[in-house]
This record gives structure tokens, sequence and C-alpha cells, in this order.
């Protein structure tokens, strides 16, 4: 997912990119959490960066609702709101379910491919507990599914509504980022069901698997 890689990996990027990447990243990742404030200067300094291309990226962001500008305060982190997400979760639990019935039995074989990649790693990254890692394999399998269904406009829409997840997840209390790996399994499962060419059984363990998080991310 490009929106969640590590910034200016392996391709040289304009420095306003870079700028953007960094800085969207630390927010999504809790870095540079809700509600605190930034400045120009500060970020700055923080990204060894000039202030033109700071500023070209705060602007990017304003525009995707991740920062606000405060009155008399500054640029501010804006936070995920609980009707943000209950609304994410609804999208998802109609989109996604729809998603694994129309692929079960037609995959690419370049996203087999990556669908068996990216499992290997989720077990690889659960068997030693690096969570983030987990969390990052955890979005790319659901942007896999949904770019293989070949929609630009959905895969759009499910990258942008994965992105609230993902940072829903590190919003989230301490120690609950660690019990997602039971998405592991379900993942697995979901993937048997696609190879298998079983629509109903795929569409409706991936509706559980998304009630299955929302239940553990949502009070």
């Amino acid at each position: 997912m490009n929106k969640l890689a590590e910034p200016d990996s392996g391709k040289r990027l304009l420095l306003k990119d870079r700028a953007y990447q960094m800085i969207k990243r630390d927010i999504l990742t809790g870095k540079l959490p809700a509600g605190m404030f930034l400045s120009e200067r500060l970020l700055a300094n923080h990204l060894n960066i000039g202030k033109a291309p700071i500023r070209d990226a705060i602007g990017r962001l304003r525009q995707e609702n991740y920062l606000d500008v405060a009155p008399q305060q500054g640029i501010v982190v804006k936070g995920l709101t609980v009707k943000t997400m209950t609304d994410t979760f609804e999208l998802r639990s109609i989109l996604e379910p729809q998603i694994a019935s129309k692929l079960a039995g037609q995959l690419p074989s370049s996203s087999k491919y990556a669908l068996e990649s990216n499992l290997a790693m989720q077990r690889e990254c659960a068997e030693v507990k690096d969570i983030q890692g987990f969390i990052d394999l955890d979005v790319n399998f659901h942007l896999i599914l949904a770019k293989a269904y070949g929609n630009q406009e959905l895969l759009q829409i499910i990258d942008q509504i994965c992105e609230k997840t993902y940072r829903s997840i590190y919003s989230a209390p301490r120690g609950m980022a660690e019990k997602l790996t039971f998405a592991l399994a379900d993942h697995e499962a979901i993937y048997q069901h696609l190879i298998q060419g079983e629509a109903k059984a795929a569409e409706e363990r991936m509706a559980s698997h998304i009630n299955g998080t929302r239940s553990l991310l949502l009070p």
C-alpha cells in the first residue's frame, strides 16, 4: 500500500511528497496524536526539511482532514470520532464481503501470489510479535483484494477507509493492537474460500472478520 509504505522507499521523491508521507505516517501510527499542536518550524526541524515542502504537506493533509488550524493556537492533529469509525465499519461491512464474494474462484494468479506472500509474512510477524508489521500486512491484505476486484474508484474508497481503521488501531488503548492477531486465522480462511470458489463462505467470513475488528476497536 503506497500510502502506508515507508517514505522514500526506493524511489526519489520530491521533498514536498516526502514531507507529506512522513507526516501522514506519523499521524496514522499515533506518533503525532490527535489534539497535538504543530507548527511549520517544529515539523521542519523534526523532519530536517525546509518550511516550503512542510507548508505544502500541511495543505494536503488539511484537505484530507488529518490536520486543522485552530484560531490563535496553530495547526492541530484532528482525531477520529466514534461516529466516523462507526460509519467506516458500516461501509466496510457493505463493500468488503461483496468483494470477497465476487473474487471467489476468480483471483488472478498475481493476486494469489501476493496474498500467499502476505499471509506468510503475517505468520512471521505474529510469531515474533511484530505488531506494527502485522498491522501493515493486515491492511495490505484487504487492499490486495480490492485491487484484484478491478474497480479503481472502489479501490480508492477501500484505501481511505482502511487508513481510518489503521489509525484507530494505533489510537486504541495500550495492548489492544496485540489482540488483532486473531485476524490471521480469518485471513487464511478467507483466502482458502476464495481459492476454492466458495463465494458465500468467503462473504460470510469477511463479514464476520470486519465485525470482530469493529467489536474490538469500538465501545
